[in-house]
């Protein structure tokens, strides 16, 4: 029997199937019912199964279309440092001088070192600085600087992946984003101090409370 319930002669140098009259008058009446009904079952068997198939293809394909939107995100809006013209600098490009009333060098915008906000002046910067409900004082060392904004990653990457329904995308992206993090904030996060490994539980993220 073949894959679609038909029969075929049973010819090895013919691969025809045989007609329902062909088997019917071979096999007799009672025999050929039985044979009906079974073929039925199959037929539906093959469709369920191709409409499985349908499904999980275009779950797969939606899947890794909302790990690649997810890990974008987080990469590009939490892992980045962005000044308020969206230009990106990196800690070891921003010359603080002890000073957090910073200065894009993209588009000249004086912005808060701590949280970001663009001023509309140099003074207002230091006077946005001194009084920043986030920031902790107008000065500070590189070193300050990098560790405040690499607890600021971790809270908003865990509170972004905890807002995360589906599991196993949530898995996923975790293993995208992995070289994207720190060795001091994957410890942090509780997920060790090794490269992200994809088959880790996604609980293990949640471990240690900051």
């Amino acid at each position: 029997m073949r894959m679609n319930g038909n029969i075929i002669c049973t010819n090895p140098n013919c691969f025809s199937p045989l007609t329902d009259k062909e088997l019917r008058d071979n096999c007799g009446e009672d025999l050929f019912d039985l044979y009906r009904d079974a073929r039925q079952k199959v037929l539906v068997q093959l469709e369920v199964n191709q409409q499985l198939q349908i499904a999980q293809q275009k779950w797969s394909a939606d899947n890794i279309n909302e790990v690649e939107r997810h890990s974008r995100h987080i990469i590009e809006s939490i892992l980045t440092l962005h000044c308020p013209c969206s230009a990106v600098f990196y800690y070891d490009s921003v010359d603080l001088d002890n000073c957090l009333a910073l200065t894009c060098a993209t588009c000249g915008y004086p912005f808060c070192g701590w949280c970001l906000t663009s001023c509309g002046s140099s003074a207002q910067a230091h006077e946005h600085v001194r009084e920043c409900s986030v920031g902790k004082d107008l000065y500070s060392t590189q070193t300050e600087f990098e560790r405040f904004h690499s607890n600021r990653r971790i809270t908003e990457l865990r509170k972004y992946l905890l807002g995360m329904t589906d599991n196993k995308v949530k898995k996923q992206v975790v293993g995208r984003i992995a070289s994207h993090l720190s060795e001091s904030e994957r410890l942090a996060l509780g997920i060790g101090s090794t490269a992200f490994n994809n088959e880790v539980g996604i609980q293990e993220l949640f471990i240690i409370t900051l």
